[in-house]
């Protein structure tokens, strides 16, 4: 609902054009477990900072582009989960003892206040697309990467070498060197950086 109306007082005029919205948000958790008094155990908030003419019709290119750059997260996401799951397994460990979800907890936190200081910085009344987006690409890409880095430094030294598998069983990683060749591989192709040397 706010920003249906911050949209509107854009679309009006009653907003100055090159305005940037700081949005805010906050909430509270309850603790249900007490029905008769519900305490307070714990907060949230949150706020990010955007152009104003990313609302508007005149903004939906820049729209694209963003949700874009989101999806391109979104993937690299995926790849640090499937990096965190096979090093795990190269290092011994099976079955439900198995999760690459905080793994990638950690990833969008730390490509977090890079994603948002991108999106403050945007001027959307510029239409230098790619360099915009390029210049944060660089940046969540050299996050992956390194991250990628310090996974294989967590890991057991008996990941190195890994564990045997069955020659026709190609998809699984067999060392964390080959998970490592394989996560950087791929986040690459995600954010077009196969032919480069970084």
């Amino acid at each position: 609902g706010v920003i249906k109306w911050i949209k509107r007082l854009c679309e009006y005029g009653s907003l100055e054009r090159g305005y940037f919205i700081d949005l805010m948000t906050a909430a509270v958790i309850y603790d249900y477990g007490q029905a008769t008094s519900l305490p307070v155990i714990d907060y949230i908030s949150d706020s990010v900072t955007f152009h104003s003419q990313l609302l508007l019709d005149s903004g939906k290119i820049w729209r694209d582009v963003i949700n874009e750059e989101i999806a391109k997260c979104e993937k690299a996401a995926k790849k640090v989960y499937n990096l965190s799951v096979n090093l795990q397994e190269v290092s011994g460990a099976s079955g439900d003892r198995i999760t690459g979800g905080d793994a990638k907890v950690q990833f969008y936190d730390r490509i977090d206040r890079t994603f948002r200081l991108w999106l403050e910085e945007l001027d959307a009344e510029s239409d230098k697309y790619k360099e915009y987006a390029d210049k944060l690409e660089d940046k969540i890409f050299i996050i992956a990467r390194d991250f990628g880095y310090e996974l294989v430094g967590q890991t057991s030294a008996n990941a190195i070498f890994g564990r045997y598998k069955k020659p026709e069983n190609n998809e699984k990683c067999t060392s964390s060197a080959q998970a490592l060749n394989l996560y950087i591989s791929s986040i690459k192709k995600i954010f077009n950086k196969a032919g480069d040397k970084k």
